[in-house]
């Protein structure tokens, strides 16, 4: 059974020979390989196009087939193994087997940095220490060898490329353009520059491939150009753009209504009935993503649910760099004053139809800036966290709080390097990133001094550059609205404030801080407390939590001397002495040491 490709046969016959004249000067028995005769059959020959297309000398040529040898036959292997003791072959054997008697005035073509190496269609093994380059066995890269030896199908025509129609246009120009022209595709979605690359490769019949592309004869598509351009009928770079001269091609970001279309396409593949419409506003997936969260649903039992689908997409990157916030508490259970609760429903109001105002009206271009950014002002424990997740969930939308204390580095560049990280992530996701305590990180800037204040400097412009190119939902929270630097109150949208809250509203906390199932004891003077302590809610839910831990150790109801001992810990912990005037006649029980 022969499994060369009948595109090597005549090459190989010569290197037979080769072997069998070089065995014999050396005195070795070494039966020549057998070899069916050649193949009259026409077929595609991408070893005559890639040694055309290259422009291969001769020892080039014969080199690059050594090289290949053993993957085309195993036997090389073995006869190579008896003949030099290796089952590679080296430059030096080759040097000996095509070159005898002109090996210096080719040696150029085997050294480190000769064309063939320097391309990547060969590589030297490697080997142990000291071993001259000459005696290094030699292979061809895996994928050069596997297009070499199996040659691609045809292309399939291209796939629809869901791009404006003056992108389209300058997709169809740049398929006309000569070979070796560079094409840098400038755009945010890997999917969507993939696809654009595969149409512009598609209208030349052509494939889109990487570094395989130069045994193939497909179009290059790379980070950066290569160094030789005229070895690729097309170049396609995608990334940072290119030095030299290249053509530029914009890609526009999927705006509504393309993504709408996406969904459908997507979803009608799968034969699911829905209307992409609210997640096509609500998450600005990009195309993969979109298809993966099609195949979500499929593979769900039920109706579908398409916001579900795309939140899934979303909350994998993030959630490895920033902490998700769950919650099932509602607008219900959120008690502020009435103007923060206005407040806090514009917010939620605004993300939903960003889309829209952004996008649809114009106001996006209009700004430079598609994202919006709010600020949660108020002391610890008033409501922020609890307001973010609640607006979160109201809208569909994963929540993720920034861990300031694994994000800011003191190591010079690293605090920047963990924040692109965190944008890039949840870039086009949907998600809102809430920073908590973010004076801390965003705090204002200081006159520069030393080394450290330059750099604490270039973090705060960093993080003010990535919440401008930020195309979702920021709500930074802090204690002090007045240590955020002007820079950032500049660019805010909105600032709800979480003032501590009055006796009235303190009521309702202590009302309804305790479940339906915990027992509360008749003595219990909520109004008592209420009336006379300035806690916010948070400080509320700690002390019933501390209260009802004591009250479950004496297997009682949670009563007043509870109560009060939780609220007196309280104020100890925030460095307060409780006194009499405090607690009036309850004073005794809140400092006693007994149960």
């Amino acid at each position: 059974m022969n499994l060369v490709p009948p595109w090597f046969e005549d090459d190989l016959r010569r290197l037979d020979a080769l072997l069998a004249e070089d065995a014999a000067r050396r005195s070795f028995a070494a039966e020549p390989i057998s070899r069916p005769p050649a193949s009259s059959q026409s077929v595609p020959d991408p070893w005559s196009s890639l040694v055309e297309r290259l422009k291969l000398t001769p020892f080039e040529r014969d080199l690059l087939l050594f090289a290949l040898a053993a993957d085309l036959d195993p036997r090389y292997g073995s006869l190579c193994l008896y003949l030099y003791g290796t089952n590679r072959p080296t430059a030096e054997l080759a040097l000996r087997l095509y070159a005898p008697t002109e090996a210096w005035t080719v040696r150029t073509l085997v050294a480190p940095d000769a064309r063939l190496f320097r391309l990547g269609l060969i590589e030297a093994l490697p080997s142990p220490d000291g071993t001259p380059w000459l005696a290094r066995p030699l292979a061809p890269h895996p994928k050069m060898a596997d297009r070499l030896i199996v040659p691609r199908p045809a292309p399939e025509p291209p796939k629809q490329v869901p791009v404006p129609p003056e992108t389209l246009a300058q997709i169809e120009r740049a398929a006309k353009l000569p070979s070796g022209s560079v094409i840098y595709l400038d755009g945010r979605d890997p999917a969507l520059v993939t696809r654009c690359a595969e149409a512009i490769a598609g209208t030349r019949g052509i494939t889109t491939e990487t570094i395989e592309a130069l045994a193939s004869g497909a179009a290059l598509l790379a980070e950066f150009p290569p160094t030789e351009l005229e070895a690729f009928p097309l170049v396609l770079i995608r990334g940072q753009e290119p030095q030299g001269m290249h053509h530029r091609i914009v890609i526009p970001d999927l705006d509504p209504r393309r993504r709408t279309k996406l969904w459908q396409s997507a979803l009608k593949c799968h034969g699911i009935k829905a209307d992409p419409t609210e997640v096509s506003e609500r998450f600005a997936l990009r195309l993969d993503a979109i298809e993966a969260a099609a195949s979500w649903v499929a593979s769900r039992n039920g109706p579908p649910d398409l916001l579900a689908a795309a939140a899934a997409q979303t909350v994998g990157p993030v959630s490895e760099l920033a902490q998700e916030v769950r919650g099932s508490q509602t607008w219900e259970d959120l008690v502020v004053p009435d103007a923060t609760a206005r407040r806090l429903r514009a917010v939620a109001s605004a993300i939903q139809q960003r889309r829209q105002v952004f996008e649809e009206w114009g106001f996006g271009h209009r700004t430079g800036a598609n994202g919006l950014k709010a600020l949660f002002s108020g002391p610890s424990g008033s409501g922020k966290t609890m307001a973010v997740g609640i607006v979160g969930r109201e809208l569909g939308l994963p929540v993720f709080r920034v861990d300031l204390a694994s994000t800011v580095s003191k190591y010079i560049g690293e605090t920047e390097k963990n924040l692109a990280r965190i944008f890039a992530a949840a870039d086009d996701s949907g998600a809102i990133l809430f920073f908590d305590e973010a004076d801390a990180l965003f705090g204002k800037r200081s006159e520069v001094k030393d080394a450290h204040d330059r750099y604490a400097n270039l973090e705060v412009a960093y993080l003010l550059q990535r919440m401008d190119d930020y195309d979702g939902t920021v709500i930074l929270a802090t204690n002090l609205s007045r240590n955020l630097d002007e820079a950032f109150s500049r660019r805010l949208h909105y600032v709800v404030e979480f003032p501590v809250p009055d006796a009235p509203l303190r009521r309702r906390l202590w009302r309804g801080i305790f479940p339906a199932d915990a027992p509360l004891a008749d003595d219990a003077d909520l109004e008592f407390l209420a009336d006379r302590f300035d806690l916010t809610g948070g400080r509320i839910q700690t002390i019933a939590l501390d209260a009802a831990f004591m009250a479950a150790r004496n297997r009682r109801p949670i009563g007043m001397r509870d109560l009060v001992r939780a609220v007196s810990h309280q104020l100890i912990k925030e460095g307060r002495i409780p006194s009499p005037a405090d607690f009036g006649a309850h004073y005794e029980s809140a400092v006693s040491i007994q149960d």
